[in-house]
């Protein structure tokens, strides 16, 4: 009887969870629509599908669809081998075809975006059921996805930029491979509308729809507008620097409309968003990009974009120290606050260094980075340094090819005085001499960006390009006729005095034995 007792205890431990994990792994993310034709809000989608045979119940469970808001199933059962449709920011009446997550605050990114489900309010990679991210890596809950052995982390689907297809799983597999674009399986009515009222086009979708959603006649509700938004004019900007927007909302007669429930939606064009009447973003690169705004107030939906045109970097590398108490000086020449976060420092060989998170550099500024930071040795013959973007573009370097002379530092203007966190002195009349050919960074430095060596490049490494310059720098320098002759004479005049020298310290060599002779002499041998 004991034996059976504990037979039965062990089944139930182990046996049960086995079973709810096969149960629960059964359920999969079908097809996400992110990004619909025309106006997203309301139209966009998600569907869940039973794989098994057996019913599944769904109550508890949380569906992320990077929308603001989670989606909790509430006393739901999902039948084997059947699908339900969850409409984000839709209104509706639950049915076991369709679900509506009316509650959540922003629609899903048309650019990058992440979808995870998980089969409890709390989340974790040990209740994450199935994840997909497209756009981009690094979306939300891709760290747990990996743990639970869902997903690649970096990988992602590759958007097709046709607007209107969704992704839709192709097989039963999990990662990149499993999922592909294809036509929306759900179609929807689109009421007469504007696209800065947040209404749209009226399209001939009349037919009642039957893939994914179950056969039930998806109708949004009726958008009625109250509203207009104002993005701002377009900007001027500089890569590294904090631009500043403003969203405003009027109503139609033109008058300012404030409001607690008014919520204010930015997308600043390379993947970033944030929420807020007022926001601030930094980017990274230089280019031209489109900001679009979306206020939302209820149903009703107003949009309005600008572009923002982003110059080159303003900061340069601005003078050096070599040596193993070296530093490397950057300058900020702009009228603006630079980020340099992720941004990369390089001494053309091994040794690199990346800037830590919310580095800011201040306006017309000299900053100084010592070695005990960088943990980079720059040489003193040969010297090369590069300022790298975080995808490691160049955007500053600093070269010299002479020889530095020991207590001196060098700037785009050949060797000088040692200035840190001040202008720089030239102080040598040779320029420094002009590269003619770029060299850029090693593929090996910039397929180790994040890598940052903590101890200094070895020795024998400096020895052979300290070496390798100097006989350069050698071979360039040919001595005039007027200075062979005075190097010759001065030859001449160091031989004699190296005579004169050798021969007094014979005279007095010879002395010094003598008289220790004598005195040994003296001591220990008596004189008949």
């Amino acid at each position: 009887m004991k034996k059976h007792f504990a037979f039965l205890v062990f089944g139930l431990v182990y046996g049960v969870p086995f079973f709810v994990s096969a149960a629960a792994s059964d359920i999969v993310i079908k097809e996400v629509l992110f990004d619909p034709e025309g106006i997203d809000t309301g139209l966009e989608y998600i569907i869940i599908e039973n794989t098994g045979g057996g019913a599944q119940a769904l109550s508890g469970w949380d569906l992320y669809s990077n929308s603001g808001k989670y989606y909790t199933f509430s006393s739901f059962s999902l039948s084997g081998g059947e699908s339900v449709t969850v409409h984000l920011r839709a209104s509706g009446n639950d049915s076991e075809n369709d679900l509506y997550h009316a509650s959540a605050t922003a629609n899903m990114g048309n650019s990058a975006g992440s979808i995870a489900l998980f089969s409890s309010t709390d989340h974790s990679a040990s209740t994450l059921i199935d994840f997909v991210q497209y756009g981009r890596g690094g979306e939300t809950w891709e760290s747990s996805a990996e743990s639970a052995t869902l997903w690649t982390k970096g990988a992602f689907v590759a958007l097709s930029g046709i607007e209107g297809q969704s992704l839709r799983r192709i097989d039963g597999g999990h990662g990149v491979a499993s999922w592909s674009f294809s036509d929306a399986s759900v179609e929807v009515v689109h009421k007469s509308s504007n696209e800065n009222t947040g209404h749209e086009e009226t399209q001939n979708n009349s037919q009642s729809t039957t893939a994914g959603g179950g056969g039930t006649k998806y109708v949004p509700p009726e958008l009625v507008p109250t509203i207009k938004a104002l993005a701002g004019s377009d900007k001027v900007a500089v890569a590294g620097a904090l631009v500043l927007f403003e969203g405003k909302a009027y109503g139609w007669d033109d008058r300012p409309v404030v409001s607690d429930t008014m919520r204010f939606f930015w997308n600043f064009g390379d993947g970033n968003y944030k929420d807020g009447r007022n926001a601030d973003h930094i980017y990274q690169y230089p280019g031209t990009y489109t900001v679009n705004l979306e206020v939302i107030q209820g149903a009703d939906v107003a949009r309005d974009s600008l572009v923002v045109k982003v110059g080159e970097n303003p900061v340069i590398i601005s003078e050096i120290m070599p040596g193993g108490e070296g530093w490397i000086e950057l300058s900020n020449s702009s009228s603006h606050t630079v980020d340099i976060s992720g941004w990369i420092i390089n001494n053309g060989s091994d040794q690199q260094f990346v800037f830590p998170a919310n580095t800011r550099l201040a306006p017309r500024s000299y900053t100084v980075f010592s070695h005990a930071t960088t943990h980079i040795t720059f040489v003193p013959v040969g010297l090369r340094s590069f300022l790298l973007y975080p995808n490691a573009k160049v955007a500053s370097e600093l070269r010299y090819p002479n020889i530095i002379s020991e207590g001196k530092s060098v700037s785009k203007d050949g060797a000088a005085t040692p200035t840190p966190g001040n202008s720089n002195q030239k102080t040598q009349s040779t320029p420094i001499k002009t590269v003619s050919e770029t060299i850029p960074p090693s593929k090996k430095m910039i397929a180790e960006v994040a890598a940052q060596p903590e101890k200094s490049q070895k020795t024998e490494e400096m020895a052979e390009q300290s070496t390798a310059v100097a006989n350069t720098v050698a071979r360039e320098v040919k001595p005039t006729p007027r200075e062979t002759k005075s190097s010759d004479a001065a030859l001449a005049s160091t031989a004699t005095k190296t005579n004169y020298i050798w021969l007094s310290s014979s005279i007095a060599g010879g002395l010094i034995v003598g008289l220790a002779a004598l005195g040994i002499r003296k001591r220990y041998f008596s004189v008949d």
